[in-house]
């Protein structure tokens, strides 16, 4: 198997902290295993882009020492990192898929808001991590062991648009979280493995559209941008161009605008009304 090598720097770095978690998706891609130590790596492709796995150990140090090692041996810009692995929920059925748009860690006062600016028409919810196995279900947040640390460590090296996380329930008030085997666990991510990937190819798109690739500020070449408007509507454009969102219509509003806050509501009111709604 050949081991595609990024041409742009951008990469795709799948995180699981169980074995059984990675497997589905491993399969699914054909990763090749690299090394054994001091953590399990997988590489290969995904549409033919470079695509590393990462299986860190369960808890948040193993998951915080995991993602610094990668970093350090793929020292790369723009990267994508989505976390895979099971979490449990108060009421959720089991095998549900969920993205998380808020990750807490109860024992600090650290919270992440991973901007929803890829295509997603499924749950969503916030999720808390706990230093040991949870029971004791908050309501209406997913409960793991290290989610908040793949956000800290990810975020390093990554801008918060790029750092995602999918979770399939394994656990509720009915079922508990001793019951679960390996096979099992990889049989509920199994049943996403496809719709997972397609989320990290969408996911891929983003890392892999610059901002030099846009326009600095398309139809607005009548207002002088100060540094931070310009940098803000940049931002903006990055985000609606990977949601195939920058249109004539668009720039026809840009025309009509007199000043940078203008400009910046036009593209926010666009963002809203084309980025999926959380269920």
């Amino acid at each position: 198997m050949t081991i595609i090598k990024p041409e742009s720097g951008s990469q795709l770095n799948l995180v699981c902290a169980l074995g059984c978690e990675a497997k589905p998706m491993t399969d699914l891609l054909r990763l090749q295993k690299i090394n054994h130590a001091p953590y399990a790596r997988f590489c290969g492709d995904l549409d033919g882009r470079p695509v590393n796995l990462l299986i860190s150990g369960v808890g948040a140090e193993n998951m915080l020492s995991a993602i610094n090692w990668l970093q350090e041996i793929e020292v790369c810009d723009n990267n994508a990192w989505l976390n895979i692995g099971i979490a449990g929920h108060q009421n959720l059925d089991l095998g549900q898929l969920v993205l998380v748009h808020c990750v807490s860690d109860p024992e600090s006062t650290r919270r992440h808001y991973p901007p929803l600016v890829v295509p997603y028409d499924g749950v969503s919810r916030p999720l808390k991590s706990y230093n040991k196995p949870c029971t004791d279900y908050p309501q209406s947040a997913l409960v793991d062991m290290e989610g908040s640390a793949f956000f800290t460590a990810a975020l390093r090296s990554s801008s918060p648009e790029l750092v995602q996380s999918l979770k399939v329930v394994s656990d509720n008030q009915l079922r508990d979280p001793e019951q679960l085997t390996a096979q099992g666990i990889s049989d509920l991510i199994f049943a996403h493995a496809p719709a997972i990937s397609k989320f990290a190819s969408h996911l891929f798109d983003l890392s892999s559209t610059s901002f030099s690739t846009l326009p600095a500020s398309p139809g607005v070449d009548h207002l002088h941008l100060s540094v931070s408007h310009r940098h803000q509507v940049e931002s903006l454009l990055h985000k609606l161009s990977v949601l195939n969102a920058v249109d004539h219509e668009l720039l026809r509003k840009f025309q009509g605008t007199t000043t940078a806050n203008q400009v910046l509501r036009v593209l926010r009111e666009r963002l809203n009304s084309v980025i999926p709604a959380l269920q």
